[in-house]
């Protein structure tokens, strides 16, 4: 049997990873809701941009492979994008030291996948190589400058003067 959100967990005290549906969020955490949508709205936009830049620089570089290139190197920036946005929104909760380690374990997942993509996309044919690489690259680059700047404007504050207290 499962406690109810917001009701108390085994030792009967308050659970704080369940919040009750009916509390008014804090201001950090309205903050961190902010923080999370400008990065998921700019992110998409600047994949869907580098997507539509990559497609048509690598057209007039390789021809239909030079755009099938690009499109995948915006996909997968657009899936490394998710998987940093879905770190931070499930590290949410956890210390600092416990959000690096998060967002660690994303970068490392993010690594691995991405050596496991490049392995199997260098075997297709009909792909250009050199468009996929510089797509990626860029994006990966400028979701990087994105997420700094974002995060860096957001002045979240480190203690949540608001939060319930144990």
């Amino acid at each position: 049997m499962s406690n109810p959100p917001g009701g108390p967990g085994p030792s009967g005290a308050p659970d704080p990873f369940r919040p009750a549906r009916d509390r008014k969020p804090t201001a950090v955490e309205l903050q961190w809701r902010r923080v999370w949508k400008l990065l998921l709205v700019y992110g998409v936009s600047f994949a869907a941009a580098i997507a539509v830049v990559g497609a048509v620089v690598g057209y007039f570089v390789a021809g239909a492979p030079g755009v099938a290139g690009a499109l995948i190197g915006a996909g997968m920036a657009a899936v490394f994008l998710g998987i940093t946005a879905l770190t931070m929104y499930v590290g949410r909760t956890l210390s600092l030291t416990g959000l690096a380690g998060a967002l660690m374990a994303g970068f490392l997942f993010k690594a691995v996948l991405f050596l496991i993509l490049a392995s199997q996309l260098s075997k297709v044919d009909g792909i250009h190589g050199g468009t996929l690489f510089l797509t990626l690259a860029v994006a990966v680059i400028g979701n990087a400058i994105i997420d700094a700047v974002v995060v860096q404007r957001a002045r979240i504050s480190y203690v949540d003067p608001d939060a319930t207290h144990m």
